[in-house]
């Protein structure tokens, strides 16, 4: 449904699961709201393909779909791939509606590293102007302390 309630995630909840505490600490100073949406429509499996989360640039928010999720280690990784499109919205400035991705050169290194899978989910589900943001966020979503990183030097 639509107009499904959202309930966020507090802190602990987050810190609980296993997200990493400096991505825990950004999105709570930039006042970034994670959500369970799991009853939102974009969480609606369609075509095959199980939607997990979304960091949405206009509102400043992460919503996930808990119900999609399939373990813990999911969980982490999820709100950590969201966290990095929330580091590309800080590069253009968190009220600017874009994200900005890392230079083309650099996101070629990065493609070229991730495994095969994400590389061919990335060509299978997203439209070819989202690559740039995906590689990168599909990259760092393994490695949260760097995505931490990110964090403090972009948004803040």
């Amino acid at each position: 449904p639509a107009s499904a309630a959202l309930t966020q995630y507090s802190n602990a909840d987050l810190l609980n699961r296993g997200v990493h505490p400096g991505i825990v600490q950004g999105f709570d100073q930039l006042n970034v709201p994670v959500f369970n949406g799991s009853d939102a429509a974009l969480c609606q499996i369609a075509d095959g393909i199980r939607p997990v989360a979304f960091y949405n640039f206009k509102y400043n928010a992460v919503l996930v779909c808990e119900d999609n999720v399939v373990s813990p280690d999911e969980f982490v990784s999820s709100v950590t791939h969201e966290a990095v499109h929330m580091v590309q919205d800080c590069r253009n400035g968190l009220q600017s509606n874009t994200l900005e991705a890392a230079p083309s050169e650099y996101l070629k290194q990065l493609f070229a590293r991730l495994p095969g899978y994400l590389q061919d989910n990335i060509v299978d589900v997203y439209e070819p102007s989202h690559y740039a943001v995906e590689i990168e966020a599909f990259y760092f979503q393994s490695r949260p302390a760097a995505v931490a990183t990110g964090v403090n030097r972009f948004c803040f």
